[in-house]
């Protein structure tokens, strides 16, 4: 057993080495003991970890479903003596299969018998935890690409699992976590990269004499903001908001701009994302005589709906958005290949991060521009009083309009509601608010962004209650001292304008990105240079393989598409022409 010892020592030094002293972890508590009859096993209080009659019979029953296919990542709970991830790289070797191992053991003395009685070089290219703490393999675990991902399977030692049940479930539970937001990003950019991509280039016209968002980074330090989102709670503070808000800086999402104004109310910052056209109606009031927009800030993320920026008179500052898992040590990212290519031609864009929700990238606006304290009202997400957003906000008017003498709003509300994936979740007030699968996402992502602990306060009067949030009846916020009597109202850098120039250099270059995608199918080689994920239309392309299997059909919609995108390319050259002449 020296030799396998020492064999695995060097094995660890050269794979591992990190890891190579736990070999030499001493086993004098006599918890655990190796047993070599019947089997070679380990033993805890009279159980062994492994089936005591047939080890090996067991690790085969544990992976010999797991399909053998490029991309599936493996999560091994449990490692014991390792039957059953030898037995899974067997099945594997010799096939060219590109897998993902991970290999979690939360005891360091269980391996520690493992390297002294069996050889590991089955654990070549796994990823191995042992002994780890919780965030280490979190970290891990959000690392995953998500691209060339094609399954998962979770893999659990029964005797090992039991032993740190809770640890254990915890790892699977962020693993799952993890690999869901990543899919979900994935599938968000798959279903919409071709309308941002359109938008984008629609609105660069628009952009023309705008700074980015990084001329407010800051501006806001150490004073009070308040975040107003579009839950229906917020209906019957409307009156308390008028009152304060000379007192406190507000930044408003979009859907709730018109119930704003139509009150009397005029924030400082509107923040809008969605590229959809529906996103526009949030902007209707405003944009048909219902009030100025001179005063107010819009940060519009650069895909958003170019009807929005093309009516808004008002200062403008645009950003990009970018994946951020709260937890993660991994940078936030941009989600868009195209971003890339902007950042060449565009002054410096910094990201908000996105938690799926207009009201997430709201909060994050407030922690850059470094307000202290960050008061957050409405952010409901729950069906309070059985409603899906404030009075008069587009949504509510839109249902509002379905409403007859015979089907009340109410009706139209619970029938709207009723088509989600219901769920209860704990409430403010006590007791449970009715949610959804969704919001319960957002939940979540809150709880877990450690950056608003003891920075943002929760003045929401009704919905699901936020875990490490405190909370604050608006009403006190109103009467307390820490409010100034008059808000100083501050102005952003006057750099970082996007230019004429720029404007067109970006525009440029994306007809010629376009070109020679033509060029490459008229000499039969899109198909290999778009699934390279550096190329520019790779997630477009991947989208429609999935769409169309013959390549007449593919090739015809990647015809149109690029056609599309260069008839965008040009009306936006002849809107940026048309305003340097006017």
């Amino acid at each position: 057993m020296e030799k396998v010892a020492k064999r695995n020592r060097d094995f660890l030094d050269s794979n591992f080495p990190g890891l190579s002293h736990v070999t030499d972890t001493h086993t004098s508590s006599n918890t655990f003991t190796f047993i070599s009859d019947p089997s070679p096993n380990i033993r805890l209080h009279g159980k062994t970890i492994h089936s005591k009659r047939n080890p090996e019979g067991e690790a085969h029953n544990l992976v010999h479903d797991i399909p053998v296919q490029d991309g599936i990542v493996l999560l091994f709970l449990g490692l014991g003596l390792g039957y059953q991830v030898e037995n899974l790289k067997k099945r594997f070797a010799g096939k060219g299969t590109d897998a993902t191992l991970i290999v979690v053991e939360r005891s360091t003395e269980i391996f520690s018998l493992l390297c002294n009685n069996r050889d590991i070089s089955f654990l070549k290219n796994a990823h191995l935890f042992i002994g780890e703490s919780l965030r280490d393999v979190q970290a891990f675990t959000q690392e995953i690409g998500a691209f060339s991902f094609s399954g998962y399977r979770i893999v659990k030692l029964r005797g090992s699992h039991s032993l740190h049940s809770d640890y254990y479930d915890e790892v699977e539970r962020c693993f799952k976590e993890s690999l869901a937001g990543k899919l979900s990003d994935l599938l968000t950019r798959y279903a919409f990269e071709a309308m941002w991509m359109r938008n984008t280039i629609d609105n660069i016209p628009s952009l023309v004499g705008s700074r980015s968002i990084s001329s407010l980074r800051g501006i806001l330090r150490g004073k009070p903001v308040l975040v107003v989102n579009a839950g229906p709670s917020l209906h019957n503070q409307l009156q308390l908001l008028h009152k304060i808000q000379n007192r406190i800086h507000l930044i408003a999402v979009d859907t709730v701009l018109t119930p704003l104004l139509k009150a009397g109310i005029v924030p400082d910052f509107v923040v809008t994302l969605d590229a959809g056209f529906h996103n526009s109606l949030d902007f209707r009031y405003l944009f048909t005589g219902g009030g100025g927009c001179c005063d107010m800030k819009l940060v519009a993320d650069i895909v958003t709906n170019p009807i929005i920026l093309r009516h808004w008179n008002g200062h403008v500052f645009f950003s990009e958005t970018s994946l951020a898992i709260p937890g993660s040590t991994v940078p936030d990212s941009p989600i868009m290949p195209l971003f890339n290519l902007l950042h060449n031609c565009f002054p410096p864009v910094d990201a908000l991060a996105c938690g799926g929700s207009i009201s997430t990238t709201a909060l994050e606006l407030a922690m850059y521009l470094e307000a202290e304290p960050v008061y957050t009202t409405a952010l409901d997400l729950s069906y309070t009083d059985y409603k899906t957003h404030v009075n008069s906000s587009p949504h509510y008017d839109a249902l509002y309009g379905q409403s007859n003498r015979l089907s009340t709003i109410d009706t139209a509300m619970v029938r709207a509601i009723s088509g989600r994936k219901l769920m209860a979740l704990p409430a403010i007030q006590g007791g449970e608010a009715l949610s959804d699968y969704v919001f319960s996402q957002y939940v979540r992502w809150i709880e877990r962004r450690r950056e608003y602990r003891n920075r943002v306060v929760n003045c929401t009067a009704k919905g699901v209650a936020l875990k490490g949030l405190s909370h604050m009846q608006i009403e006190t916020l109103s009467r307390q001292g820490g409010l100034p009597d008059r808000k100083q109202y501050v102005n952003a850098d006057t750099g970082g304008q996007l230019t004429a120039g720029g404007a067109k250099a970006f525009l440029e270059a994306m007809k010629n990105a376009v070109q020679g995608a033509r060029t490459d199918m008229e000499r039969d080689q899109a198909v290999g240079s778009l699934r390279s994920p550096d190329h520019l239309f790779h997630n477009i392309f991947a989208e429609a393989e999935k769409m169309y299997h013959d390549s007449e059909s593919l090739n015809t919609y990647l015809a149109l598409f690029l056609s599309f995108m260069n008839r965008h390319i040009d009306r936006a050259f002849v809107r940026i022409e048309k305003y340097s002449r006017d």
